[in-house]
């Protein structure tokens, strides 16, 4: 029995003292961030509603994150985690360990659901925004420092990191783009409904869905030009 602990503790101490070249892929140019670990007691807050959102009409959708939050007395620095799912889902409870780290490493950490489709942009970078300023907002309930506040992403979640750090404009400026576009589509689809009808109908509206997300996406590179 002593000689099977002796192996698990050898084992261990080999998996904790891997160096950066040791990861998966790691090239000898990148840089890794190291996070040493301070020890200490960690609060799991889930179900925090950090905005609320209309969907489908009078339906109201509560936008949650799941905080970890170190039991420090200084100031703290957050990280804002926004999950991957292709678009198609936000589980902001996974990569686990990932957040435990963090957190023990002296962040706080708020992992954040967002909207995926069939919700359209810029759904997902007003709810990246709107949870950058419920922090904030509640930095003081939570031991943050407001003036250090970070954001994480994987994948899709990544791509909602990048825009919310390349736009500096409110999210209702992006919501008016979107607006305006819908109206566009709309003004020309009830002119042409009269003469479309069946298969015809159906691929007018394929158009004209086509031509509005074109019409999106344009603003959006309208805006990161003028921010250049």
């Amino acid at each position: 029995m002593r000689k099977e602990l002796a192996v698990l503790a050898a084992a261990s101490l080999l998996v904790t003292t891997a160096t950066a070249q040791d990861l998966m892929g790691q090239s000898p140019e990148a840089q890794v961030v190291d996070v040493p670990v301070v020890q200490g007691r960690i609060d799991a807050i889930s179900g925090v509603v950090y905005s609320q959102v209309f969907e489908r009409g009078r339906s109201v959708r509560g936008l949650k994150m799941t905080l970890f939050v170190p039991r420090t007395k200084e100031k703290k620095p957050a990280v804002l985690y926004f999950p991957g799912g292709g678009f198609t889902s936000a589980d902001h409870e996974k990569f686990l360990e990932m957040r435990y780290a963090l957190a023990r490493a002296g962040y706080v950490v708020a992992a954040c659901e967002y909207r995926a489709v069939p919700n359209k942009f810029p759904a997902l970078l007003e709810d990246a925004k709107a949870a950058v300023r419920w922090m904030r907002a509640h930095a003081s309930e939570f031991g943050v420092d407001a003036d250090r506040i970070g954001l994480l992403g994987d994948s899709a979640g990544g791509y909602v990191v990048q825009m919310a750090g390349a736009t500096t404009v409110y999210y209702t400026d992006l919501r008016a783009h979107e607006t305006k576009a819908n109206i566009v589509c709309r003004d020309r689809l009830e002119k042409k409904k009269t003469r479309t009808l069946g298969k015809d109908r159906r691929k007018e509206e394929t158009k004209l869905e086509m031509k509005r997300e074109e019409i999106e996406t344009n603003n959006v590179f309208i805006i990161l030009r003028q921010l250049t």
